[in-house]
């Protein structure tokens, strides 16, 4: 499901953080993004990436 509507809404955003109690604080708010289930993948990426979802569809949350 999260990829069909990946293809559909251009993609989640996530975001490199060290872990996710970080991220949760928004401590990572300002690293790098990795957009997933677009065409133009970062295949360089590396590290750990999170993002937030919804608990119905859209999935997406911006």
């Amino acid at each position: 499901m999260y990829f069909g509507e990946s293809l559909l809404t251009g993609g989640f955003t996530a975001v490199n953080c060290n872990n996710y109690k970080n991220f949760e604080a928004g401590r990572c708010d300002k690293n790098k993004v990795s957009y997933i289930g677009r065409m133009d993948l970062d295949k360089g990426a590396r590290g750990r990436y999170y993002l937030n979802t919804a608990s119905t569809a859209p999935f997406s949350v911006r």
